[in-house]
């Protein structure tokens, strides 16, 4: 079943419309409801599908399925529970903020900005082929955190620049391979409780920092470009690479 629910950010008539009980929360369990606009207090039994283009934004909601944003299309989620997945494929922006919840993994795919900031994500988040931005910031992961092929502006924590605290991560790794940087490549920060942070051969112009990121097993750092600057790393078992002191 496909349910067409259109959120209207300015009209006031329509967002109430879908936030009556019988809207809300009368879609069946494997209904999908498609979301164009933006919503306030919403609970949605199912999955959430954005629409090519679209644009959908979600303040403290509900989601007890999946969230799919598609071709071009950009989802955000300010306080929200979000029970299943989150998957951007080709999309424009996936951004999780304001104490949201991802019970599943979080999955960018040739989607050009990844935002997570202040959230708990309880799968891993997985970065491929973002061509913009992707900044992860003072969130707990129970998974790992992984970019790869990606660019040009990445920030896996950096309590130095604003509103960007390091990450915890609970049970993974932090895998940061193969991208290209021209604005910056920053990871600092970040508590990793038992896994590996691999930084590997990450190009570019742009400066690269790792820095103040506590350990956890093995902090790896292999055939980045210059600059490149590795320090006050601390707690791991073993360091390797250019991270080592």
């Amino acid at each position: 079943m496909r349910r067409q629910l259109v959120l209207s950010a300015t009209a006031l008539a329509a967002v109430l419309a879908i936030t009556s009980p019988a809207a809300a929360h009368s879609n069946r369990d494997d209904a999908t409801v498609v979301c164009n606009g933006s919503a306030t207090g919403l609970t949605i039994n199912g999955d959430v599908s954005v629409p090519a283009g679209g644009a959908c934004r979600l303040t403290d909601s509900t989601v007890r399925g999946d969230v799919k944003a598609s071709n071009g299309a950009y989802f955000q989620a300010s306080g929200t529970t979000i029970r299943g997945d989150v998957k951007g494929r080709r999309a424009q922006t996936l951004f999780i903020e304001g104490g949201s919840s991802v019970r599943g993994d979080l999955v960018g795919d040739r989607t050009s900005q990844v935002f997570v900031f202040g959230s708990g994500i309880w799968g891993r988040i997985d970065v491929q082929r973002a061509d913009d931005k992707v900044n992860v910031c003072g969130n707990t992961v129970r998974g790992d955190i992984v970019v790869e092929q990606s660019g040009r502006d990445i920030l896996i924590g950096d309590p130095l620049a604003l509103d960007c605290p390091g990450n915890v991560v609970k049970r993974g790794d932090i895998e940061i391979e193969d991208n290209f940087v021209d604005v910056e490549l920053v990871i600092r920060g970040n508590t990793i409780s038992r896994g590996d942070l691999d930084v590997k051969r990450n190009d570019g112009p742009a400066d690269k920092f790792v820095q103040n990121n506590a350990g956890g097993g093995k902090l790896n750092c292999r055939s980045n470009d210059t600059p490149f600057t590795a320090s006050a790393n601390t707690g791991w078992d073993r360091i390797a690479g250019q991270c080592k002191p």
